[in-house]
């Protein structure tokens, strides 16, 4: 940071400026940042229906719910594998 720029926020700093503009700054970020988690949440929301009964109709097959219905630890050991693999592919990008 510049001497000049130092300088320049501390006067603001002083005269109060910081307080006034952090009510801009967080309307601001609640525009970029909430609304579209917002929207996305509902766009979700109401996608996840039609898209679920859409792969449900494409992988219609007698013997992976004969598998499901008979052995759910399978399912269970499946959907914990997947959860780590998220997990880790999460951790290893931090």
């Amino acid at each position: 940071m510049s001497q000049s720029a130092a300088i320049e926020f501390s006067k603001r700093y002083n005269e109060g400026g910081p307080a006034e503009e952090g009510s801009s700054t967080n309307f601001f970020t609640l525009i970029r940042v909430g609304v579209p988690a917002v929207v996305g949440g509902i766009l979700s929301s109401l996608a996840f229906p039609g898209l679920s009964l859409f792969l449900a109709s494409i992988m219609n097959d007698a013997g992976v719910f004969t598998v499901l219905s008979q052995d759910s630890s399978q399912f269970v050991q499946n959907f914990l594998t997947v959860s780590g693999l998220l997990f880790s592919i999460l951790v290893g990008q931090t």
